[in-house]
């Protein structure tokens, strides 16, 4: 994220020294999908594995 905020939003971080005391709070994973007639949908998840590289 230190390489890529920069890159993709130079407007907010002006350099990597801007980021690089934030955290990473969390990580969601969604869908969507549907339109304004659609009332309910059940969606099922299952993550065999996740790693977070420094």
């Amino acid at each position: 994220m230190v390489t890529l905020l920069p890159q993709k939003c130079p407007s907010i971080w002006q350099s990597p020294d801007n980021v690089s005391d934030l955290w990473l709070m969390d990580v969601e994973l969604g869908s969507e999908f549907g339109n304004m007639y659609v009332s309910s949908s059940e969606i099922y998840w299952k993550i065999y594995n996740i790693s977070i590289v420094k």
